[in-house]
């Protein structure tokens, strides 16, 4: 229950001139945001500003080394391929980083930008923000090409969507469940002369089935995670630190995917070790608490390894 009294309305009146320049200025992006909308629903053409370019050529030094061959990643665009051509879908719009990096073994970061990855029967190509320079166009294969959308206009990203499918014919393919109600909005207006459908729930099930390279990868990976929980076991002692004791773990395993597999990107490998009430969460974060002789501990290994991580998950005991 709320109780209104005279030495309330002091609080809540500054409490409103606290809050209303903030309100103000949130009634005033709803309502840029409302216009751009209705330009958008109407399907007129996007901003135009010949001065700054939409998109840059950022194809920088040469192609990396991939842990994947050349014929691997054209088998898993075969395959796509193959379901694009039965299901009369003319061009794919992979979103996720999951699809974008088993396609085309690049692993974005978003920082709140999209990523793509456009497939169609003649062409592949990543679309990725300027921040990252000549990265996506180095770390995909020979077969894939990069456009790099600017941050010059609203929405370049896609600018280029529309320009690289236009004259494709039958559907697009998307992933619905991993874009955002406004992201389908503008998709399904930039496309608005072919119908959208996902291709989400299939895009899975062609990642189900591993390779031997995939398995190979795989198995190095699960053999990394024990080295690091190996390293856990031989650090853990009364008085020790949980981060202290994940920090050593993690440092071996990057180590030694930089020793297995030379020339690759290092990201992404962490540890969880957790002791005593911290253990009730599996996911609950490191912290800086001391183990006690006795306690149950809980070791999370996860090396990753060009997009694919393996979990070494176990309970252990202080004694």
């Amino acid at each position: 229950m709320y109780l209104w009294t005279n030495s309330t309305r002091p609080i809540l009146s500054g409490a409103i001139k606290l809050v209303a320049p903030r309100f103000r200025r949130s009634c005033a992006t709803l309502t840029e945001f409302n216009r751009r909308w209705q330009h958008m629903k109407a399907k007129e053409p996007l901003e135009q500003n010949d001065e700054r370019p939409r998109v840059v050529n950022m194809r920088n030094g040469e192609k990396a080394v991939s842990i994947f061959s050349q014929n691997e990643m054209e088998r898993r665009l075969g395959i796509l391929r193959s379901f694009m051509d039965d299901h009369a879908i003319g061009g794919v719009v992979l979103t996720s980083v999951h699809n974008i990096n088993y396609f085309s073994d690049f692993i974005y970061t978003s920082f709140g930008r999209p990523y793509g990855l456009l497939v169609t029967q003649d062409k592949a190509i990543t679309i990725s923000a300027g921040p990252d320079g000549g990265h996506p166009w180095r770390r995909s294969p020979s077969s894939i090409d990069n456009v790099t959308y600017t941050d010059w206009q609203r929405d370049n990203f896609y600018y280029v969507i529309v320009k690289e499918l236009q004259g494709i014919p039958g559907h697009v393919g998307c992933e619905f469940d991993h874009l955002t109600i406004e992201s389908f909005k503008k998709l399904d207006w930039a496309l608005h002369h072919a119908s959208v459908v996902d291709v989400s729930i299939p895009t899975m099930y062609m990642r189900l089935i591993k390779s031997s390279e995939e398995i190979e990868v795989i198995r190095n990976g699960a053999r990394i995670a024990d080295i690091g929980a190996g390293v856990i076991v031989d650090t853990m002692q009364d008085g020790a630190r949980e981060h202290e004791i994940a920090l050593a773990s993690t440092q071996a395993m990057v180590k030694e995917i930089a020793r297995t597999y030379p020339e690759r990107e290092l990201m992404d490998t962490w540890t969880w070790f957790q002791s005593g009430i911290n253990t009730d969460g599996a996911h609950n974060p490191i912290t800086t608490k001391k183990i006690k002789k006795g306690e149950i501990l809980s070791l999370n290994c996860f090396p990753m390894i060009s997009g694919l991580t393996v979990h070494r998950i176990q309970v252990l005991h202080g004694s």
